[in-house]
């Protein structure tokens, strides 16, 4: 409902003025425009989770169709740059507007803010594709800010290269350009990134911690008054923020840049809160190192979850480098995005953690993914279970088996038929019904699928359920 084929054969959003259910196809709404990258941040998080091939190939689509349209050179528009806007479905650069960065009556280009949108799903399609194509529009903003800032022209002509380099040069550009640096490692555009570079992207440069401590402080002025209005007298708006807030996010995560449109984290902890401390020096697909301190009194334990990591063999170690110790040395598989990795800190000691990639474990790119939630078990009469199961993968699953262990009694197996992927974008389950004795039986029951680990999936978290049955119907 929402895109379409233009006549030049291009997928473009039909509208920037439509709701679930309606589009406002008709001039000047009619156009494309960067902010319509909002729409598929739902896509963004289904292709990160599960490389769905369809999203992917759809969202590609897509910005491909951006891309050729930032290639073009009419109504002024200089090689390379995104226009504001793309009129449907005469595919004209600048749409209805006069100029090729307007969007008639809605934000031009020159709202960065909004235009950064679109550079945010080129990052994440590319991430997910490695399509060096997708990145010619960035590539071309930067070389264009680079040639502004040569020629030191404060009042550009609107519409010239400099011009686009100046609108580009801003925080919220180089948020993504920040997240593709710290993924790439590709330092062609060092130069310009450095000015604009976050505290711990500056960090990974040279070493040095500065902007970074100013960014802490920050924090710190920003919640030393007016705490209210940042917590319980925030009643009708979500636009609060932190000043700094983002610092603290790289430092623990190991992350880059904005998360909400692909995430770049690395590692997540639990069991940290005001008794631990955590800095992640440097993050890749292939390792992590970090430093740690825990500040209680007797040894400290805590949670430590990987994210980004290839599947693979890898070696861990835990050490205090100042006293030539060792608490953790050994090798461990990593096989599931978010595997947890438990660990005891001495107290109040400066420890290193290394994790180092040993050996590349070759897996199916696509995998399926079993998966059950609240909405999906309920008691249809006295002794007779009903169990929704989802595939949410990217792959077939197999037929498996589902265990029901109710309050007493033994546990209830159950072979269950395959569940296809939802390839076509649809939906795809399957319900069984298990019955126990005694009929009566009331508490919790533990649901669980798949527990001989017969499909290799995408996470196992959600194949655990415990549902509570009443000792009535009628409760």
């Amino acid at each position: 409902m929402w895109t379409a084929r233009n006549n030049n054969g291009d997928l473009h959003f039909k509208s920037h003025y439509y709701s679930a259910s309606q589009t406002v196809d008709t001039p000047p709404r009619s156009a494309d425009v960067p902010l319509n990258g909002r729409a598929v941040k739902p896509g963004i998080w289904v292709m990160w989770y599960s490389g769905h091939p369809a999203v992917k190939e759809l969202l590609c689509e897509w910005l491909m169709a951006w891309v050729r349209a930032a290639r073009k050179t009419e109504n002024g528009k200089p090689a390379g740059i995104l226009p504001g806007s793309v009129s449907f479905p005469e595919g004209r650069i600048g749409g209805y507007a006069e100029h090729w960065w307007e969007t008639k009556e809605y934000d031009d280009l020159t709202a960065m803010g909004y235009t950064a949108t679109l550079y945010h799903v080129i990052f994440a399609v590319w991430m997910e594709t490695r399509n060096n194509e997708l990145l010619e529009p960035m590539f071309a903003a930067l070389n264009a800010i680079r040639t502004n800032r040569a020629t030191k022209n404060t009042q550009p002509q609107p519409g010239s290269v400099e011009w686009a380099g100046q609108i580009h040069d801003n925080g919220a550009f180089f948020d993504v350009v920040e997240k593709w640096r710290a993924v790439s490692g590709d330092s062609q555009y060092d130069d310009l990134l450095r000015e604009r570079a976050s505290g711990m992207m500056r960090y990974h440069f040279d070493g040095q911690t500065d902007r970074l401590k100013r960014e802490l402080e920050s924090i710190i002025e920003g919640l030393s008054v007016n705490v209210p209005m940042l917590t319980t007298e925030v009643l009708f708006t979500d636009r609060v923020s932190i000043p700094g807030g983002a610092a603290l996010t790289s430092m623990i995560t190991g992350s880059f840049g904005n998360p909400t449109y692909y995430p770049l984290h690395a590692v997540t902890w639990d069991g940290i809160g005001d008794e631990a401390a955590v800095f992640v020096a440097d993050a890749d697909s292939r390792s992590l190192n970090a430093q740690l301190y825990a500040f209680t009194e007797t040894p400290h334990t805590l949670t430590m979850r990987l994210w980004r990591l290839k599947k693979g063999e890898y070696e861990i170690r835990l050490t205090d480098e100042k006293n030539e110790e060792t608490f953790i040395n050994q090798k461990f598989q990593y096989l599931e995005r978010g595997q947890s990795f438990d660990l005891t800190l001495p107290s109040q000691r400066l420890l290193k953690i290394s994790i180092q990639q040993l050996r590349v474990v070759e897996m199916q790119e696509y995998l399926a993914d079993l998966a059950i939630g609240p909405a999906d078990v309920a008691r249809v009469k006295p002794g007779i279970l009903s169990v929704t199961v989802h595939n949410i993968g990217s792959a077939p699953a197999y037929p498996f088996t589902l265990h029901v262990t109710p309050p007493v009694g033994l546990t209830i197996r159950k072979r269950c038929r395959g569940i296809e992927a939802p390839l076509d974008l649809t939906a795809k389950s399957k319900t069984f019904e298990i019955t126990y004795t005694p009929p009566s039986a009331k508490g919790n029951f533990l649901i669980e699928l798949d527990a001989e680990k017969e499909i290799d999936e995408i996470s196992e978290w959600n194949n655990i359920f415990l549902f509570h049955a009443p000792k009535s119907d009628e409760e």
